[in-house]
């Protein structure tokens, strides 16, 4: 597992906020995990996601027009190619709340070293991902990134000091 603070630098991190924030950003309701996966109240199952690429092995290609404002961050990481990525919003939640393990890819080359997950959190807030065999937090802390093997077991969570919890969650190999 590798953690980066700061990893972008300060004009482009800023850039990226401005665009995701906007009042006119689209973002869609989504359940956070198939109900099966989830721990919590099943009413809880719930935030908002901005698909921007995804390439399954059977099934259309999907590629917004917002994966070009990533492309350097995509660069910088060393992507040789691009699987699922996608933005997470988790509105705010009087408690914290952890959503259930679970891997973002469960596909044929999964277990593959080249094939990373990558977590860049958007805003600092008392939220976290969580990894099932270590027990290791990462706190969510703006402008930071993580990546580890996609076959690893993790969890997201709410949070309850901001409105919303933002990241961007990104499955590639390198």
């Amino acid at each position: 597992m590798d953690l980066f603070d700061n990893y972008l630098g300060e004009n482009y991190f800023n850039f990226i906020l401005k665009e995701v924030g906007s009042p006119f950003f689209p973002w869609y309701r989504s359940t956070v995990l198939v109900p099966e996966d989830f721990l919590g109240n099943p009413l809880d199952n719930i935030q908002f996601c901005h698909p921007i690429f995804h390439n399954p092995p059977q099934g259309p290609l999907l590629k917004t027009k917002t994966c070009e404002l990533f492309g350097d961050l995509f660069k910088q990481m060393g992507v040789k190619e691009l699987l699922s990525v996608k933005l997470n919003l988790n509105p705010r939640h009087a408690e914290i709340i952890e959503h259930g393990y679970h891997i973002d890819l469960d596909w044929d080359r999964k277990d593959d070293s080249n094939a990373k997950t990558s977590i860049f959190y958007l805003n600092t807030n008392n939220g976290y991902t969580k990894f099932k065999t270590s027990g290791k937090k990462i706190q969510s802390v703006s402008n930071r990134l993580v990546t580890f093997n996609t076959n690893m077991m993790h969890t997201g969570t709410t949070s309850n000091n901001v409105d919303a919890r933002l990241v961007l969650n990104i499955n590639y190999f390198i």
